[in-house]
């Protein structure tokens, strides 16, 4: 499979294929989480969105701050962008989706229990999380769109931090400075990580 807008030089391959582009390690986890056998299941429908926090286990929990926080920390300051610390929060996100709705409840909540810059990221890593096992992608694929989900919106730091906080209408110079985000953003990836993630690069440049 590939993944949408990338050339045919660019597809996702395994990295012990000599012909691939520069991956990620997928980290070790406690056990290899099982695909679903088939297509996207939605959440039950008594899922209740404004779930309590204390009904989501301490461990899922721990693992949504610790994300969330992570995030923050890149959408703050772009330059402290990992890509062994971004495969380690992605892959733990992966694991805990397998079979458990803990992340979903924390990700689906109307108000948020951490600050938005960095719930938004995680909270659409997890749903691309579920999206890609659904999809049935291989541990290599899935690790990748979690990856991207989790920067896909890096490229607002690069915007005026007056236009993101400014409550009144924005000019039409400003809508289109927003509107480049995605470009700033595959820009990033590419200065951060180099040309070995163009991938990467590419996916955050699609995002919108």
């Amino acid at each position: 499979p590939t993944f949408p807008g990338l050339t045919d030089s660019e597809t996702l391959k395994h990295d012990d294929d000599p012909g691939a582009p520069k991956g990620l390690i997928v980290p070790r986890i406690e056990q290899e989480a099982p695909l679903v056998e088939a297509g996207l299941e939605l959440p039950p429908d008594d899922l209740k969105m404004e779930v309590p926090v204390d009904e989501v286990s301490e461990d899922h929990q721990t693992v949504y701050r610790e994300a969330c926080r992570f995030a923050e920390g890149f959408m703050t300051d772009a330059s402290a962008l990992d890509i062994n610390s971004l495969a380690e929060q992605a892959q733990r996100i992966i694991f805990r989706v397998h079979g458990d709705d803990g992340l979903l409840r924390l990700a689906m909540r109307p108000t948020y229990i951490e600050p938005f810059l960095g719930a938004h990221p995680v909270n659409v890593a997890i749903l691309a999380a579920l999206v890609a096992e659904g999809r049935q992608f291989d541990q290599q694929q899935q690790l990748r769109v979690v990856v991207a989900a989790l920067v896909h919106d890096i490229g607002m730091t690069r915007l005026n931090t007056e236009i993101l906080q400014n409550q009144r209408d924005l000019t039409a110079e400003e809508k289109a400075d927003i509107e480049q985000h995605p470009n700033y953003g595959s820009e990033i990836i590419l200065e951060a990580l180099g040309t070995g993630y163009s991938w990467l690069a590419t996916a955050v440049g699609q995002e919108h």
